[in-house]
């Protein structure tokens, strides 16, 4: 039974597990407030945006002074779920 069924069952099955169960508002929230996954989107995100800066710069760096670029992505974080 559930062999000539599965197809079906399959497609069910997947359009309630991707309307449900893997939204994007629920990934987010699980990035974002995560305590396993939090800290190291924190850093990921922090990282990538000092490369960023190193090449708006032109790879010469910017002269800013010392972790403005940390509490900038910090201050991002901060507000990031208030807009999504």
């Amino acid at each position: 039974q559930f062999l000539r069924r599965q197809q079906e069952v399959a497609k069910e099955f997947s359009s309630f597990f991707a309307n449900n169960v893997l939204t994007s508002e629920k990934l987010w929230d699980s990035i974002l407030n995560d305590p396993s996954t939090k800290s190291s989107f924190g850093l990921l995100f922090t990282n990538h945006l000092k490369k960023f800066a190193n090449v708006l710069s032109g790879g010469v760096g910017f002269l800013l002074p010392g972790g403005i670029l940390t509490k900038a992505s910090s201050s991002a974080l901060e507000k990031l779920p208030n807009h999504l």
